[in-house]
């Protein structure tokens, strides 16, 4: 589900249980432009915002609280059209076959891996034709710099 919207800024959900790192993404994102839904550390918080609201894309953690996995979720979004990554710091093989060829990012992760990521989500013509997608550039933030 590509964003029409031109007037309104793309909102992206976080489903990320790690405080800093949850912060780290969202400052990122609200820097580069986005609007962000959550963070949310719970995969009950983030089936309620799947389910209440709407959303241009989603970062989900695979592996939540309390040993939660934000498959549910995924697959919600899925269902909805709502465009996902994966967020992990486990290898490939932790990764639901389901959901095999879906964008995963490895932790940690930069500020420009994290928006060409998102970038190439919500606007995947663009990112095709520009790999830099259409506002990826050096997005400088601090907080995620290796």
């Amino acid at each position: 589900m590509a964003i029409e919207r031109r007037d309104e800024k793309p909102i992206i959900l976080i489903a990320e249980d790690e405080l800093l790192l949850a912060a780290e993404l969202e400052d990122t994102l609200r820097y580069a432009g986005y609007a962000c839904g959550g963070p949310v550390a719970t995969l009950s918080e983030a089936l309620r915002l799947i389910q209440a609201r709407h959303f241009d894309a989603a970062i989900f953690d695979i592996q939540l609280h309390h040993g939660e996995t934000i498959y549910p979720a995924a697959q919600l979004a899925a269902s909805r059209g709502i465009p996902f990554l994966f967020l992990t710091a486990y290898g490939h093989h932790h990764l639901d076959r389901r959901f095999t060829g879906r964008p995963v990012l490895y932790k940690p992760i930069s500020p420009a891996e994290l928006m060409l990521s998102v970038e190439s989500l919500i606007y995947p013509a663009s990112a095709r034709a520009n790999p830099r997608g259409p506002r990826a550039a050096s997005v400088p933030c601090p907080a995620l710099a290796p």
